[in-house]
């Protein structure tokens, strides 16, 4: 035991608690320094062998004592000659719990293996740690109740104050903030300064709600925000509004910030605050773009319109399937001759014998994308009817289908069109494509696949002329096959107006550009048209759209 009496020797001169004891199954206590003694509070090597039972087993905590051996036996196994590192509590002479951090070596001798053991109370550096623990939970826990960005609580926390108090509200709402062009603002300033942006008006709604009793403000998510306003009246929450509008667009004067508020008054407590939310969000839904108004008030009827809506997005698909979708034509007549010249596609949604209207659902699938399906399947309806004509050997005139914009930007556009018209072996010159003006102002991928559409064969309409402020610049850009004027921009008792089509179609007749004018509904309509020289009508004068049956027999007048 050479090695072990050496150590036992210098124990009193090296820093910290020093045991040795037997690596057999008694683990039996061979030796303890004075430092070891006093982590454990003892006062002679007597009173240590009593209080530990002369075993390394007894001085562990007995919570501990399992994983400590298994820890031990593990580390052991794996290369004998290495330290082994574990902590455990001990329990001192006068009760105290202990934290210990032990360093050991296994150690064979000729009369033995042993095992040397080197402690440190780390009592205090565990209360240290317990302490930063604890308070870094709590600002955790802190921090779970804002957003980061802002400041302002977020959603779970909005909500769980609401709940905690909504038995004791009296004459509160809850608004809905949206920031119509946030996506616009940081596409040209960059994601720094749409954050900027966001503090900003969280800033201005939190000093604005410091003027009222009980105010609550959270910002949702990305660009919504949301306020709860306790014990003010109808017109409190209209200065609210305006007052964050002001703020807001006073944060820059390169970019018009537009607000869409939305507003519930809780006169329901029994429904959730979510849904509470949810209506301030269909109010704002309601005034997107419109300016004018400060703020949209909730009513029944706008959750009617919502439940309407959810109806005709649930049941689209199954529509398709079941065909629903049915084509209606609509005539379009030489004005000189009375003849009919061509027609336009247009969708009606027939369900169980009720004409859900296209001013229903198509901006619902515009919004949702949905439109890209409508309109191949209006396309493949059309052609299917233009080819029973063709096989039929009856009168065809060519039919002009819409295109929305979000299916005019997919990248597969051009090949899904000619795929179903090549299906069917239409001619070319019996399918023109309808585009809106409005659809070029966002993007030149437009100009481009209208310019491929032309390079195949096909004719190109440009619907609504003069709805859109770039009219005149797509004209320069884009070449169309024929244009169509809404009346519906003018009224025919308008001098202004009157001038304003005649300038139209003048420029278009230089242009060598046919004009069709839609909405043409009364005959002083088309007199003024006649007037002008105008080349084409279409409209409820002359015939509403119908259904294919009724068309040919139209067709076969």
């Amino acid at each position: 035991m050479k090695r072990l009496d050496g150590l036992i020797e210098y124990s009193s001169i090296i820093p910290g608690g020093i045991f040795i004891y037997k690596a057999d199954e008694t683990e039996e206590l061979i030796y303890a320094n004075d430092e070891v003694l006093k982590i454990f509070g003892c006062n002679s090597i007597e009173e240590f062998k009593e209080l530990t039972g002369n075993s390394f087993k007894g001085m562990v905590h007995r919570g501990d004592l399992k994983s400590v051996e298994s820890s031990i036996s593990s580390q052991i196994s794996d290369n004998d000659d290495e330290l082994d590192y574990v902590d455990y509590r001990i329990v001192k002479k006068n009760g105290d719990i202990a934290y210990i951090e032990d360093f050991g070596r296994l150690i064979h001798t000729k009369d033995g293996d042993y095992y040397v053991v080197f402690i440190s109370d780390v009592t205090k550096k565990h209360n240290r740690e317990i302490s930063y623990k604890k308070q870094l939970t709590k600002e955790l826990s802190e921090r779970k109740r804002y957003d980061l960005l802002t400041g302002l609580y977020n959603r779970d926390e909005f909500i769980r104050k609401i709940k905690s108090q909504i038995n004791k509200v009296n004459n509160a709402y809850v608004l809905f903030i949206n920031v119509d062009n946030y996506s616009n603002f940081t596409d040209i300033f960059g994601i720094k300064e749409g954050n900027n942006l966001l503090i900003h008006i969280a800033d201005a709604m939190d000093f604005i709600g410091q003027e009222y009793d009980e105010v609550l403000c959270a910002r949702l998510y990305n660009d919504i925000f949301t306020m709860f306003v306790n014990e003010c009246s109808l017109e409190d929450i209209e200065e609210i509004v305006e007052e964050i509008k002001t703020v807001t667009k006073d944060f820059t004067s390169k970019f018009d910030i537009t607000l869409s508020v939305g507003v519930y008054k809780i006169e329901d407590k029994t429904i959730s605050v979510e849904k509470m939310i949810d209506y301030a969000e269909t109010a704002s839904e309601t005034i997107k773009q419109k300016y004018e108004k400060k703020f949209a008030l909730y009513s029944e009827e706008m959750n009617e319109k919502n439940r309407r809506d959810q109806y005709i997005v649930n049941n689209m698909e199954k529509a398709l399937l079941n065909n629903e979708f049915c084509i209606y034509l609509q005539p379009k007549y030489n004005i000189r001759t009375n003849k009919i010249i061509g027609a336009e596609a247009l969708v009606r949604w027939i369900r169980y014998g009720e004409v859900i209207s296209p001013g229903e659902f198509i901006p619902l699938f515009e919004k949702n994308g949905y439109i890209a399906k409508l309109d191949l399947h209006v396309l493949e309806e059309t052609c299917r009817y233009i080819k029973n004509r063709v096989d039929n050997k009856m009168k065809n005139i060519p039919i002009s289908v819409n295109v929305s914009r979000f299916f005019f930007t997919m990248n597969s556009f051009i090949y899904d069109i000619t795929s179903i018209i090549n299906k069917y072996g239409i001619p070319k010159d019996l399918i023109e494509f309808e585009i809106t003006e409005s659809m070029f102002t966002a993007t030149n991928t437009i100009k481009d696949k209208v310019n491929e559409l032309r390079k195949l064969g096909y004719k190109i309409n440009m619907d609504d002329f003069g709805s859109a402020y770039s009219g005149l610049n797509i004209l320069k850009d884009v070449d169309f096959d024929i244009m169509k004027l809404d009346l519906k921009f003018f009224q025919s008792n308008d001098k202004k107006a009157q001038i304003i089509i005649k300038a139209v179609l003048n420029m278009a007749k230089e242009l060598k550009i046919p004009v069709v004018a839609e909405g043409v509904e009364n005959k002083e309509h088309l007199m003024i048209l006649r007037k002008f020289g105008c080349d084409y009508a279409q409209g409820f004068f002359y015939s509403k759209p119908l259904p294919k049956d009724k068309f040919d027999e139209l067709l076969e007048r």
